[in-house]
């Protein structure tokens, strides 16, 4: 299947050589961390130490689902929702190796994602906050995975002339533009980690005595939308607290 659409696909040897150059890249990169991530590469070696082969599984297997559900469009194939079907591929290929069930479901999450940094990058100026909470939410710790993979998977299209890639990369630019944009999210996970150890301001108590209502989902998400709030830095006091879970709770009240 690989080879029936290589010559519509971005790399002349088709899927196959983007997977061995993007794992070329993920070698190429463990080696140089602080070539890459000069404030961060301290922090990366630590927080993958002994599971690098982790980031080799996701770099293999990332793209696997790609010809099940390639299309072509004149002399472009597209390969829509394929990181969902990688990401299926990849977890009964990895159960079958046997790797623990975490590694397994670190593999997975970052594979169903990978798409995830190449798209807010290319909406970078117009990235709210709220869109990098959602990142972090989804990744968590599994963050620092995504990072490398994408800096592989970006690198892998440095043997395309530019023109080419121009022509098929959207809002194509340099690497160094790539690793400036990583560096910045690296910076603002950081900011997110710090925060997320603070205090709640409010407590399912809180809640429940503040609005005489019963424990249950309606707490939690009255407590988890004032977090959000928090964690976005727009809400620093236990006063401001009460006053946005009040306008919230009358908010769903109304609905």
């Amino acid at each position: 299947k690989n080879t029936q659409f290589k010559k519509f696909y971005f790399h002349k040897e088709g899927l196959w050589q983007h997977v061995k150059l993007a794992y070329k890249s993920i070698e190429d990169i463990l080696s140089n961390l602080k070539k890459f991530f000069p404030r961060w590469y301290q922090q990366i070696k630590t927080d993958i130490y002994g599971k690098e082969y982790i980031l080799k599984y996701i770099v293999l297997f990332h793209d696997i689902g790609k010809p099940f559900v390639v299309t072509k469009e004149g002399d472009r194939v597209r390969f829509f929702h394929h990181e969902d079907k990688s990401a299926e591929l990849a977890k009964k290929s990895l159960q079958k190796l046997k790797l623990a069930n975490k590694e397994i479901q670190t593999i997975v999450n970052v594979i169903t994602h990978h798409m995830r940094l190449g798209s807010l990058y290319n909406n970078k100026e117009n990235l709210t906050e709220r869109a990098y909470l959602r990142l972090f939410r989804d990744l968590e710790q599994n963050l620092v995975y995504l990072i490398l993979f994408s800096l592989a998977d970006r690198l892998s299209y440095e043997v395309i002339p530019i023109k080419a890639r121009k022509k098929y990369i959207k809002n194509y630019s340099s690497i160094t533009e790539f690793i400036k944009f990583e560096n910045f999210v690296l910076q603002k996970y950081d900011e997110y980690i710090k925060k997320s150890k603070l205090p709640r301001l409010l407590t399912g108590y809180d809640v429940m005595n503040l609005f005489k209502i019963p424990e249950g989902p309606l707490v939690g998400k009255i407590l988890n939308y004032v977090y959000d709030q928090q964690l976005l830095g727009k809400v620093l006091t236990k006063q401001h607290a009460v006053k946005i879970a009040t306008d919230y709770f009358k908010t769903l009240k109304n609905k």
